[in-house]
This record gives structure tokens, C-alpha cells and sequence, in this order.
């Protein structure tokens, strides 16, 4: 018996090694599977990547378009997928930081021709103030500091690998920044892009009509997609979901707020004589309203104001729609606003579906939130449930992918749409031929994006389309088109 125990002993030994073996080797499977999974995609959104629970303000100070001349006539612009690139010129901008720096005006022309060589320009959404941006960095402050207010966009190109141009919108001023080294590493992280050869192919607006724009525009997509469809975020027969809604925005007074139900289904909920107001509509959306008063007069900083307004989002319905739906949202602009002589800002965001922006019919958009001084005073909320999986149009599939309609056919066939819009809000063609406001058309426009468009929704509609559109924006307003049958859809002054 002593002789069967040491031999069962012995087994049960191998038993337990080959397990733990087996166990360690699956963990080297695993591990390597993840690694490869995290490799670089520029189909992934680098928003995406992250988790909505732990978005701060950083998140939002990131550039949301990267325009890329490889040089030798070859050109992309990125929406997702180069957070390595801006991670490398926000290195090498702190680093230029530690030492002095000279800071030039520039002239428009000089702007362009930059961007004529191998160069590299980040577009950021919103008007975020320059000193913002650099402490977000955790850049020197520099004489850049005093002399650029806005960050609209900033470029590094071959032309003086010394220098860092940076774009002031809201002042329309061009500015260099020459530094005492050069910093060509920059240049290392779009390499990786252009060797793997799955970008878009963008040209010279010039290259398809002839007119002076520099600016860039696709001919078509290597990869475009099909129209989706949603629902509204939130119904008005769902009474639970409300209450506990308007309880987060009322918190202990909640007791003591009026609920009115109109007859079209919209719920008010009302405290005091309207000091505040929250209105969920039937449509899917909410409104929450709160007057400027007891107010202390001092005015939080821009990043304090962002900070607060992400929180809000946080606090108030998440930022993914109420059903769990992940939004990916970035800051399309930001406004200084003044109440009742108290300043603040009104930060405006949209947000993507696989890394294409979603627009709204009727210049709405889909989270807006008020700061004056230290309070919310205004938050609309106007989210979309995705009910159905999103569909890729590729090579292989030429018959959807033909559905697609070239930039240049629509601008071919509906220049007119743009022209009547400005002469509507006042621009006079004067006395032009055809072919001469054709060109001057064609002139003003800036850039052009692929995206999803949402029509202002019905009350009596549940289910809502998205549809791909081609968007074309000028330095006041953005275009939509029905990207397949090329058809006009609306236009907005930009906000």
C-alpha cells in the first residue's frame, strides 16, 4: 500500500505540472493575440479607444483632423488613428519650449506655400484659447503666449523643420514660430501611415477645376459606408427613465419641483417660478435651463469652464446615450457668452460613429452646455440610439461602392445650391458669367469630410436614418449632400 501511495503521489505531481504548463502556455497565446490586436489601425478612432467614464478635459483639446502632404504630390487627410503624430509634435513643441523662441506674423501666402511642401497641420473644432492648449501640454509659456490668442491649427513642414505654424482663426492671423533646433522627428511617425497605403487619396482642389484653392478634397473613398438607423435616446412613454433623469438634475429640491405632461407627450418639470426648468421633448431630446442669478462675480478660466461642463455631461445621462450606446464625442467649438454682465462659455460637441461626425438637421447638435461663472446654466442633450451594425462599402463590393457620387459631380451638378444660400444671406456675384461664379464658388470652399446626416426628427417617427453625406465648408457655412445621389440636403452657418 506504502508502494501505490508514492506511485499515485508521482501522478497526481504530473498531473499538476502538465496543468500549470498548459496554463502558462495559453497565457503567452493570449498575450500575444491582445498585443496584436493594439497594433496601429487607422480604422479605430483613437476617442474610441477610450473609455467614456474616464474622459477629462485633455480628451477634448485634441486636434480632430490631420492634414498630410507626404510630399511628391502625394496627400490625406486622417479623422482617427494618428494620436502617435500628435503625441510626437506636442513632444517636440515642449521641448522648444525650454528655450527662447521667436515669434513672426506671417502672410497667408506663406501659410500656403508651408503647406506645399512635406508637411504635417493639425485643425482643431473649437476656439480654444492658446494658452489653454499650451497648458494642457505642459509647455514653457513662451513670447507665442502673449502674442496668439486662438488655436485653430497648427503645422510643422520640411520647408523650416526649425519652425512651428500656428493658425489664429477667429483673428484670421498666420503665425511662426521659429525655435532653435530642428525637430524632423516629427516626420517619423507619418511614415508608418504612408507605407501601409490605406489612407485616402486627397488632391488640390485646383487639380480637378483649375481655380486658385490649395485647399484639399477627395475624388472618392477607398472605404465609405452605408446608411444606419437609429432612435431617438429617449421616449416619452418611458416615465421611469424620465423621473430618474430629471431627479439627477434637481437632486434634494426634487420634491418640490412641478411636473407638467402636455398633450404631444413633451414633460416640463419647473422649480420655483422657472429658476430652473428641465424640458424632455418628445422628439428624444432634453433641455435644462437655469436663470444667472446669486451669482458671485467671478468668471472661471476656459479649462476650469471645459472641466466643469464634462462633469455635467458625466453627471447628467453619461457621455454614451441612456441605453449604453457609446457616442465618441469631441468639442466642435467653444464661445465666450456673457449674462447679466457674468462671462463664461458655451462649449458645443458632436460626436462620431466609427470616426465619421454625425450632423443634425437644423444646425442642431448633439450635446451643448453652457459655464457662467461657476454654474450650468443651459445643457441640451440631443443623442441617437445605433440600432443596427455599422457597414463597410469596400473594393469588394464595387455595386455599393459606385453608389458613392464624386466630390467633383456635386460640385459639377449643385455648385448652384451653395451660390443661392450665399446670396441669401447677402453676397452679391454681381454681373458673372456661369463659368465665373462656378469658379468663385469652387474658391470658397475650405475643406470637404465624409460623414452621417440626421434630419430633424418627426414627432410621430421612431426609427431614424442616418445617411452618408459628402460635407463641403467654406469659412461661414457646411454643405450637405446626399453622398449617393449627390442631391442637396441643407445647409448651416457654422457655430
Amino acid at each position: 500500500m506504502k508502494i501505490f501511495s508514492e506511485k499515485e503521489k508521482i501522478k497526481t505531481l504530473s498531473i499538476v505540472v502538465l496543468f500549470c504548463i498548459t496554463i502558462l502556455l495559453l497565457y503567452f497565446i493570449w498575450e500575444d493575440s491582445i498585443f496584436k490586436q493594439d497594433t496601429f489601425s487607422l480604422n479605430t478612432a483613437d476617442s474610441e479607444e477610450k473609455d467614456e467614464m474616464t474622459l477629462n478635459t485633455n480628451d477634448f483639446l485634441e486636434p480632430f483632423r490631420l492634414r498630410i502632404n507626404f510630399g511628391g504630390g502625394k496627400y490625406t487627410v486622417l479623422y482617427t488613428g494618428f494620436s502617435n503624430v500628435w503625441d510626437n509634435f506636442v513632444s517636440a513643441y515642449c521641448e522648444s519650449s525650454q528655450h527662447e523662441v521667436y515669434i513672426e506674423e506671417i502672410l497667408p501666402s506663406q501659410w500656403n506655400e508651408v503647406l506645399n511642401y512635406k508637411s504635417i497641420k493639425f485643425d482643431f473644432g473649437a476656439n480654444i484659447p492658446f494658452n489653454a492648449i499650451t497648458d494642457i501640454m505642459n509647455a514653457n509659456r513662451t513670447q507665442a503666449n502673449e502674442a496668439i490668442e486662438i488655436f485653430s491649427s497648427a503645422a510643422y513642414s520640411s520647408v523650416s523643420p526649425g519652425s512651428f505654424f500656428i493658425y489664429d482663426d477667429k483673428n484670421n492671423k498666420y503665425y511662426q514660430i521659429v525655435c532653435e533646433k530642428e525637430y524632423k522627428d516629427i516626420f517619423e511617425s507619418i511614415s508608418e501611415i504612408e507605407n501601409r497605403n490605406v489612407y485616402d487619396i486627397y488632391y488640390p482642389i485646383n487639380t480637378f477645376f483649375g481655380v486658385g484653392n490649395n485647399n484639399l478634397m477627395p475624388h472618392s473613398l477607398k472605404n465609405s459606408i452605408q446608411e444606419i438607423s437609429g432612435e431617438q435616446e429617449i421616449h416619452y412613454y418611458e416615465t421611469d427613465k424620465i423621473n430618474a433623469i430629471a431627479e439627477t438634475f434637481f437632486g434634494e429640491s426634487f420634491d418640490f419641483v412641478r411636473k407638467i405632461v402636455e398633450t404631444n407627450g413633451t414633460v416640463i418639470y419647473m422649480y420655483g417660478y422657472g429658476q430652473k426648468m428641465l424640458i424632455v421633448d418628445r422628439k428624444g431630446f432634453f433641455e435644462y435651463k437655469e436663470e444667472v442669478t446669486n451669482m458671485n462675480n467671478s468668471s472661471d478660466s476656459y479649462l476650469k469652464s471645459l472641466s466643469r461642463a464634462i462633469d455635467f455631461v458625466k453627471d447628467h445621462g453619461n457621455w454614451k446615450t441612456l441605453n449604453g450606446t457609446n457616442i465618441y464625442p469631441y468639442l466642435k467649438n467653444s464661445i465666450a457668452v456673457e449674462k447679466n454682465n457674468r462671462t463664461g462659455y458655451r462649449f458645443i460637441f458632436q460626436y462620431r460613429i466609427n470616426g465619421y461626425p454625425v450632423s443634425y438637421q437644423g444646425n442642431n447638435c448633439a450635446l451643448e452646455v453652457e459655464v457662467i461663472g461657476n454654474r450650468i446654466t443651459y445643457y441640451k442633450r440631443y443623442l441617437l440610439n445605433q440600432k443596427d451594425t455599422l457597414q463597410y462599402m469596400t473594393n469588394n463590393n464595387q455595386d455599393l461602392k459606385s453608389n458613392i457620387m464624386s466630390t467633383v459631380n456635386i460640385l459639377n451638378n449643385s455648385y448652384e445650391y451653395i451660390k443661392e444660400a450665399y446670396i441669401q444671406e447677402g453676397h452679391d456675384f454681381g454681373e458673372k458669367t456661369k463659368i465665373e461664379i462656378f469658379n468663385e464658388v469652387v474658391g470658397l470652399i475650405n475643406r470637404v469630410d465624409v460623414g452621417y446626416f440626421s434630419y430633424e426628427r418627426k414627432q410621430t417617427e421612431e426609427e431614424i436614418q442616418l445617411i452618408p453625406v459628402w460635407i463641403f465648408t467654406t469659412d461661414q457655412y457646411e454643405f450637405f449632400f446626399d453622398a449617393r445621389s449627390g442631391n442637396p440636403i441643407d445647409w448651416n452657418a457654422l457655430r
